[in-house]
């Protein structure tokens, strides 16, 4: 009878030992993504790609209705409230061609931006071409 309760023992140990484990290894792991989130090449790749979303949505471009161009100085007005309390600080200049709108590469993009962020000690500037292609 010892040796059974001493196996019997011997499993409830190990048995909360292994459950006392996984407890304090959820509240030790580390995330190693979150450097990547706060990136300044990380902020580059997110503005391109909002902005990069919205080219392939917009149905036209045309001179006289500048609602294309209304959401970028948006877009870069809402960037610069939202980051300028953190410690990057960005600057996008872009250059917005509406004749070249149905353009696919290698042709000329109908934008062209340029996107740079500053901080940390870092300077990561990025320059793009973005075309409007139906998918």
């Amino acid at each position: 009878m010892k040796g059974q309760m001493f196996v019997v023992a011997i499993v409830f140990l190990v048995g909360l030992i292994f459950i006392i484990q996984q407890i304090l290894f959820q509240y030790t792991f580390m995330d190693i993504s979150d450097p990547l989130r706060t990136s300044d090449a990380h902020i580059v790749r997110s503005i391109t790609k909002d902005i990069n979303q919205t080219i392939k949505t917009t149905l036209e471009c045309n001179e006289t209705d500048d609602s294309f161009k209304r959401y970028l100085e948006e877009l870069d007005s809402m960037l610069k409230k939202e980051e300028t309390g953190k410690i990057y600080v960005i600057y996008i200049s872009k250059s917005l061609e509406c004749n070249f709108w149905n353009n696919m590469p290698p042709a000329e993009a109908p934008l062209n931006i340029s996107v740079r962020v500053t901080g940390l000690g870092k300077d990561t500037t990025g320059s793009f071409k973005l075309y409007h292609i139906y998918e």
